[in-house]
């Protein structure tokens, strides 16, 4: 079976056919050396001598980019989310119904967690925690939080229409996205293995927009 890009790879080929100036081209090469030099090798063996190399690029160069090999996988994981988001773009419109709306961004979301190379390297993040702590710290705000703020706003325009009625837009939105994952997400995290497949993605976002919606109505007990 042939090997899917990676969301960034399919950024980057985007922004490449953009006018670039010779700086930003040389940082994306850097960075997209990153990418593969810590997939191939993780994050301690590689060195930025390495990825210099890769990049076809001097030292000095990556250095003067990146201050240290810990920035470059700050940088990398940054960029790694901006690109996801621009490659999976999708409009929360609160003038299109909303169960539509919530089903089109689920579908994309999932698509974004599960990618391969994103996965790894946020296992890589997780690894080493305790000495990136800055750096997850970072990455959480410029990437799941970011994101889960997006909802909370459609969620509270939904709600000022009289849509809904939710009593805190940031915690449902953070409920709404947990149901999409579910375990599959740290079923893929501990175990290396690949992400669901698309019906079975498509059946877990379309549960969890039912139930976000319309509760899991309690029924009578039976006697």
């Amino acid at each position: 079976m042939e090997k899917k890009e990676c969301l960034f790879t399919i950024w980057r080929k985007r922004k490449a056919e953009k006018d670039m100036t010779r700086n930003e081209k040389k940082r994306f090469d850097i960075i997209e050396a990153a990418r593969v030099t810590f997939l191939e090798k993780g994050f301690d063996p590689t060195s930025m001598d390495e990825i210099a190399k890769r990049a076809c690029v001097s030292k000095r160069t990556v250095y003067s980019n990146f201050g240290s090999k810990e920035e470059l996988f700050s940088g990398l994981m940054n960029q790694m989310c901006k690109g996801k988001r621009e490659v999976i773009d999708f409009d929360l419109d609160p003038d299109k119904p909303i169960k539509e709306c919530l089903i089109e961004m689920g579908d994309r979301f999932l698509i974004m967690i599960f990618d391969p190379d994103g996965m790894a390297l946020f296992r890589m993040l997780i690894g080493n925690a305790n000495n990136f702590s800055e750096i997850g710290k970072l990455f959480y705000e410029q990437g799941p939080k970011d994101f889960t703020d997006e909802i909370a706003r459609y969620l509270d325009v939904c709600a000022d229409k009289g849509l809904i009625k939710i009593q805190d837009s940031f915690i449902s939105a953070q409920c709404l996205l947990a149901s999409m994952m579910g375990a599959q997400q740290i079923r893929c995290l501990v175990s290396n293995e690949p992400g669901p497949d698309e019906e079975t993605r498509s059946k877990m976002v379309r549960i969890a927009v039912d139930q976000f919606l319309n509760g899991v109505q309690i029924q009578p007990a039976r006697k």
